[in-house]
């Protein structure tokens, strides 16, 4: 059986670009909240951290949540 070659990939700027300019402010507003949400959630679960840094993200993340709680009685 003769096997089929894999179209190469070919970067296009001009295309991202067209891309990018076509997105609404909501949609880019979701796309930088889903990527900070990566780069989080990577320097969390790879362990990127120093100790004080995890103290400090934890009582961020303690504080914010006791906030959202207190504006939802």
């Amino acid at each position: 059986m003769k096997e089929k070659k894999k179209r190469k990939s070919v970067y296009n700027p001009k295309a991202d670009k067209k891309y990018r300019a076509s997105l609404t402010k909501e949609q880019k507003a979701e796309n930088n909240r889903r990527s900070s949400f990566t780069r989080a959630r990577n320097f969390i679960r790879d362990k990127k951290y120093t100790k004080e840094e995890f103290v400090e993200l934890y009582e961020l993340i303690k504080e914010r949540h006791t906030n959202e709680n207190k504006d939802e009685l």
